[in-house]
């Protein structure tokens, strides 16, 4: 996980969405544990995976461009 990317606010504000969509998912489990264990953890791993992807895409589709 780059936790670099917790500094730049475009990625701030992209988590902030994401939290709260999370947020309206607790209700589908018995507790906040739970939730946080089966699916935020899960969840937030993609999240940083799929900005790491699209970085990766764009400063390669750039360098092809230069």
């Amino acid at each position: 996980m780059n936790v670099s990317f917790l500094g730049e606010s475009t990625f701030q504000d992209k988590l902030r969405t994401y939290w709260a969509r999370w947020q309206r998912q607790m209700k589908h489990y018995p507790d906040r544990l739970m939730w946080w264990e089966r699916y935020f953890k899960r969840m937030i791993r993609l999240l940083f995976i799929q900005e790491g992807s699209e970085r990766r895409r764009d400063h390669l589709f750039m360098e092809n461009v230069y």
